[in-house]
């Protein structure tokens, strides 16, 4: 039986989209506009402020779960989390270094450099997250009971404020094909009291083409 972290599997999806989407806007990305570079650099701060808010949630409240049954088991998802942390502060530099520059050789060599962090980040995060999804996960399946898998999330999920979620939950929801859309959307009704579940329905309708909507609406009714 799949228990509550399958869940997770909603946040890499969007993970995943966004390292590959960013890579996209790096390698187009006019190095001489401002606004441009100004609109990636506050795109990269939300991205990274998700990443290192979800890396730290598991590492407070999944990976000690993990460790407890199997020693040595979570140092290496640890191992890549330090790894990417790195990454996410050379994305940084370089993205504020396109913005401050007054030279236009330079920030060709910046976009040139932020374009090959951008290829990095997007595949050191598919691998991380193939790791998690194929490894971590089925192991949780097997050994960690629901009821403790459904504690572990309402803990890691705790990490991030109202606020946050009402900017991440359409950032997750969007970036899901129809399918996933309606398999996240179950899985929160049967996870969230309903008064919360109709408010994060409210909030999601409004991040998709009405169509969207509307289908998922067909496929559930229940969020009518």
């Amino acid at each position: 039986m799949a228990g509550a972290l399958h869940a997770v599997l909603y946040i890499h999806n969007a993970i995943n989209k966004e390292s590959y989407d960013f890579e996209a806007s790096a390698r187009e990305l006019n190095r001489d506009d401002p606004a441009e570079v100004g609109a990636l650099l506050e795109r990269f701060k939300f991205f990274r402020g998700v990443l290192e808010e979800h890396e730290g949630a598991e590492e407070e409240f999944i990976f000690p779960v993990f460790e407890e049954k199997f020693r040595y088991f979570a140092g290496t998802y640890i191992f890549d989390h330090n790894h990417h942390g790195t990454e996410y502060a050379e994305i940084d530099e370089l993205l504020n270094g396109l913005k401050t520059s007054r030279s236009s050789s330079d920030r060709a060599g910046l976009a040139k450099q932020l374009y090959r962090q951008s290829i990095i980040l997007a595949a050191t995060m598919e691998l991380h997250i193939s790791k998690e999804n194929e490894l971590l996960i089925p192991v949780a399946d097997e050994h960690i009971s629901p009821e403790q898998q459904a504690e572990m999330l309402g803990k890691a999920m705790s990490r991030f404020s109202p606020e946050a979620m009402v900017k991440i939950l359409p950032w997750i929801f969007t970036a899901q094909t129809t399918n996933d859309k309606e398999g996240f959307l179950r899985e929160s009704m049967a996870l969230f009291p309903p008064e919360r579940f109709t408010g994060m329905c409210q909030l999601l309708s409004g991040s998709v083409p009405s169509q969207d909507w509307q289908e998922m609406v067909r496929r559930i009714p229940e969020i009518a």
